[in-house]
């Protein structure tokens, strides 16, 4: 949630598309991404996760508050 009147900056909006393209590219990296079922390391899917989660709450810190 951005309150009403706040705006992001231009530099924010760059840096959340540089999370979602490091998404992206991992998504696009699954082997088995268009199969019934696939094995995957869950431990590379989680840290993969945990990176992009921590960039987003830097980039919304000043926005919201998520504790």
């Amino acid at each position: 949630y951005i309150p009403t009147g706040e705006m992001m900056e231009n530099d924010e909006i760059k840096k959340l598309i540089e999370v979602r393209t490091q998404l992206l590219g991992a998504y696009s990296s699954l082997d088995g991404k268009n199969e019934p079922m696939a094995v995957v390391k869950q431990k590379s899917v989680a840290e993969e996760f945990e990176m992009a989660i921590k960039k987003i709450d830097i980039i919304l810190k000043q926005y919201v508050n998520f504790s």
